[in-house]
């Protein structure tokens, strides 16, 4: 399988060293997969930006602070809240 990305202006170029064991490791990966060593590379970035991404720490959601109650409905969704997550 082999993907290719069109060089423009919403790509960058990333530049880095690995140790012998470390290409040697990620080459063979990329053997096995059939991709170029290139694609092996932005899958690793990709995949490690997603993991440690997890959520936008200015989300609403993750504030930690309780939605201001509107109606019955919002006031049920936090009391179950507070009984599954405290």
């Amino acid at each position: 399988m082999r993907i290719d990305m069109a060089m423009d202006q919403e790509t960058k170029v990333v530049q880095t060293e690995l140790s012998a064991r470390e290409y040697d490791q990620l080459r063979r990966v990329a053997e096995r997969e059939d991709i170029p060593l290139k694609e092996a590379l932005r899958r690793a970035a990709t995949e490690y930006a997603d993991r440690e991404g997890l959520h936008d720490p200015d989300d609403p959601f993750f504030s930690g602070e309780d939605p201001p109650v509107e109606d019955g409905e919002n006031l049920t969704a936090r009391q179950t809240e507070r009984y599954l997550y405290e």
